[in-house]
Order: C-alpha cells, then sequence, then structure tokens
C-alpha cells in the first residue's frame, strides 16, 4: 500500500491529514474492509514500517534533489545569459530521482500481508482527480478498514491540497518539493497505523503465562525435579505514549515433581504459591516484559524411606527484565533467555540446572 509514488503532490500538515482520516472512517460509504483486529495485526505492522521508512527516504530525496536544484535556480536569479541558467531543472533531477531510487529505495516489506490492491494511485495529468476505480481497488484491497482509511486520507489529502493551490502551481513544482510533500503524507499515515496498532492491541487479550520443568541434581546425592507453573495473567490499562506498557497480575505455583536422595526414591508433599506482577512494553512491533514479586507461602518437602524426610525450598522464582525487543505477533510469543542461568551460578562446583521454560505472551483476537 505504502509505495514511493512521484504523482506531483503539495505539502500538507498532519493534522489535515488526520482529519480527513477521521472523516473517512465516519462517511456511510458502502460496506469495504471489515474492521482491524488482531488478525491483521502483520499487516499493520508492515504497513506502518514501510510508512515510516518511505517518510525518511523521501526526506533524504529531497534533500539529494534540493542539492542539484539549488545551483540552478541561483544561476537563473544571478546570471540569466548563462548556461545554468537555461537547463530544464527537470532534466537533471529526473534521472538524478531515479538514480536515487535505484541505489537506496529498499522497502522493509516489497508486499503487505493480505494487500491486494493497487501500488500507486496516481492523479490525472494536470488535473486534480484521481480515478475513482483505482481508489476503490485501493480501499477493497486493504486488509481491514483502518489500514485503508489510512491510505485513502492520504489520496484525498493530495487532491484536496491540488485544488487549494491550483491545479497549474500544482503541476509546476520541482522535484525535490514532491519529495518533501510525500515524506509529510506518509508522516501521517505511519502516526494512523500506528494508532490502530495500540487499537488492536487493546481489544486483544494478552496474557502471559507458560510452565517450566527443571531439574537439580547433585551426583551421588541428590536429583529433584521441579515445576513452575504461572498462572494466566491478563495485561491490560495500558499507559501512553509512543511506547506504552501493559500491566498484569497472575500467580505461579511450584511442585517437587520427583525426587531422589542418596539413590533413595521420596515421596514430594506440597508447594510453593508466588504472586507477581508483569509489565509488557511495547511499540505495537516487539515487546520487552518484566516480571516483579516474590514467594508468597507454601511448604513443599520430601519425605523418604527409613523415615528421612527435609523440606526442600525450591529456588528463588524469576524476576527482573526477561524479555527485550521481541517480535510481538497474533498467538504465542515465546519469552525466551536462560532461565537456568541464575541457579546454574549458585551451583556451580556442587551440581547442575537443566530445563526450558516455555513461557509465552498470547496475543488473542477478542470478539467484542
Amino acid at each position: 500500500m505504502t509505495f514511493p509514488a512521484f504523482t506531483t503532490r503539495h505539502h500538507c500538515g498532519l493534522s489535515a491529514i488526520l482529519a480527513m482520516t477521521a472523516i473517512i472512517s465516519a462517511s456511510p460509504l458502502a460496506a469495504g474492509p471489515p474492521a482491524c483486529t488482531c488478525h491483521n495485526l502483520e499487516s499493520l505492522q508492515q504497513d506502518y514500517q514501510n510508512a515510516v521508512y518511505l517518510e525518511k527516504y523521501m526526506r533524504e530525496l529531497a534533500e539529494h534533489l534540493k542539492s542539484i536544484e539549488a545551483p540552478l535556480l541561483k544561476a537563473r536569479q544571478t546570471d540569466p545569459d548563462s548556461y545554468e541558467a537555461s537547463v530544464e531543472i527537470s532534466s537533471r533531477t529526473g534521472p538524478a530521482r531515479d538514480a536515487y531510487e535505484k541505489s537506496h529505495l529498499k522497502l522493509p516489506f516489497s508486499k503487505i500481508k493480505d494487500y491486494s490492491g493497487p501500488e500507486r494511485v496516481p492523479m490525472e495529468k494536470e488535473t486534480c482527480q484521481q480515478k475513482q476505480e483505482d481508489l476503490d481497488a485501493l480501499e477493497n484491497g486493504s486488509p481491514c478498514e483502518a489500514m485503508a482509511d489510512a491510505a485513502l486520507a492520504h489520496e484525498l489529502f493530495h487532491r484536496d491540497n491540488c485544488n487549494h493551490i491550483g491545479v497549474d502551481n500544482y503541476w509546476r513544482r520541482e522535484l525535490s518539493e514532491i519529495a518533501l510533500e510525500e515524506a509529510q503524507a506518509y508522516h501521517a499515515q505511519a502516526a494512523n497505523l500506528k494508532s490502530e496498532l495500540r487499537r488492536v492491541l487493546e481489544d486483544a487479550t494478552i496474557v502471559y503465562k507458560g510452565r517450566w520443568p527443571f531439574s537439580v541434581s547433585v551426583p551421588g546425592a541428590m536429583h529433584v525435579d521441579y515445576l513452575f507453573v504461572t498462572g494466566t495473567a491478563d495485561l491490560g490499562q495500558s499507559s501512553s505514549g509512543d511506547t506504552w506498557a501493559m500491566t498484569g497480575h497472575g500467580t505461579t505455583t511450584t511442585t517437587i515433581e520427583t525426587a531422589e536422595i542418596a539413590g533413595r526414591t521420596c515421596r514430594p508433599s506440597g508447594s510453593v504459591n508466588s504472586e507477581f506482577d508483569a509489565t509488557l512494553t511495547t511499540n505495537g512491533l516487539t515487546f520487552g516484559l518484566d516480571i516483579r514479586g516474590g514467594v508468597t507461602g507454601g511448604n513443599p518437602a520430601i519425605s523418604c524411606p527409613g523415615g528421612m524426610g527435609m523440606g526442600m525450598p525450591p529456588p528463588d522464582p524469576i524476576v527482573g527484565r526477561v524479555a527485550t525487543g521481541l517480535p510481538l505477533k497474533e498467538g504465542d510469543n515465546p519469552v525466551g533467555g536462560d532461565w537456568t542461568g541464575p541457579m546454574r551460578g549458585a551451583m556451580a562446583g556442587m551440581g547442575t540446572v537443566s530445563g526450558v521454560a516455555d513461557m509465552v505472551v498470547s496475543v488473542t483476537c477478542t470478539t467484542k
């Protein structure tokens, strides 16, 4: 959807494009794409990343073209009889633009997931109009409503501005002006898509959950298998900001599954129950996860043949930052990391700790 298109477009403000999006969203139009949900998360993320990239690309292209235009424009003012003053500016900036695009343009996503509309919607030559069938194809080819609205607002902004400055002025602009105007349009489109990413995630059900079987062994002395289970913690209560936080509260239970002491198989009992607070931070693309909490109660123990028994408290629960910069997608998002690391340090020289945690942040679409 967001592709560089050198139709002649004029610079306008972010607020205008945002307002246009609101108007489009509220208009009683024919049925178009469905409302966005977390099923469209990947498409939204790709479209947003392309828009952010294209804003930066267009600003840099504009500076490149201005460096070519500036001496020619200056010659027209200071030395109108010179050869430079007679050069048609577009004869230099056009090839320069094409060469710059060939060497610099590398979209994050060459095709947006589930988008089937046109790559660009050009303005009809010497007019302020775009073909309605192209606009319809853009809308109907969009995966969901907000993506269509953001793209249609982008195009409406150009048509309205053309009418505002006049068609003759609109088609006489230098290529650097066109690139700057495109940058502003993509900036606004990215803002609309970012807002929709946030709404979609706030409407989804996001939980932190999982299980972690691990073992502690001391050769010739003991082997204990533990199971750490994290109850579902719903993450909500979103904070404000470009990167926002979603918080939740949950409980964990750690039990002894099997135990062997001095060659004797022992019977485990009891568990340790803990409470924790989870904070997920996200920019709509990736996430980080912080855990705070501690042991709140429980008395795990083992009893062995011959009357021997003992309390067997598990290691302290994992707290702190457990994930940083992981991709956020619909479904289960694994929370990686070496969960046994702290225990291995404590057991250094005495025994071993092993086990792989299966902890996830799960994103599920909620029907409302």
